[in-house]
């Protein structure tokens, strides 16, 4: 995003809410999960409306698993100004290796490179270290 789309050039000073998901890999109704998301997405940017002085952006902070975290990533950066940062609890790499399909991995790398900021905890003895470590650095982050 430009200065121009955010409002800086004329002096205004956008204020940023991050919305951070973390869900079920596995989920029943995609197509249903995604219009409840999109209503809730609509209901908090009616809550917090931007103003002619202060526009409001969004930034999602997610982990990007497959599931509810991708599905949550996808539905919000259908808005143009939404934002991305990605905390992942492994390396790349390594974090790649748990998704099964190769449409997954397209998916996935994707996404990793619509972020502005990606954080990678190291490497863990215990992989749910690692794991808890990148809840921890979402959660902290916003």
């Amino acid at each position: 995003m430009n200065d121009k789309q955010d409002g800086t050039s004329q002096g205004r000073i956008p204020f940023r809410l991050r919305i951070g998901v973390t869900g079920h890999r596995r989920l029943d109704d995609e197509e249903a999960l995604a219009a409840q998301v999109r209503r809730t997405f609509e209901r908090v940017r009616a809550l917090v409306p931007s103003s002619p002085f202060t526009p409001v952006l969004f930034t999602a902070v997610s982990s990007l698993a497959e599931g509810a975290d991708r599905l949550v990533t996808r539905e919000m950066l259908r808005d143009q100004e939404t934002r991305l940062q990605v905390a992942l609890p492994l390396p790349s790499e390594e974090y790649l290796r748990d998704f099964q399909s190769d449409a997954s991995k397209r998916e996935f790398n994707e996404l990793l490179a619509r972020a502005d900021v990606v954080t990678e905890m190291p490497p863990a003895a215990r992989r749910p270290t690692s794991a808890s470590a990148a809840t921890s650095s979402s959660t902290v982050t916003c």
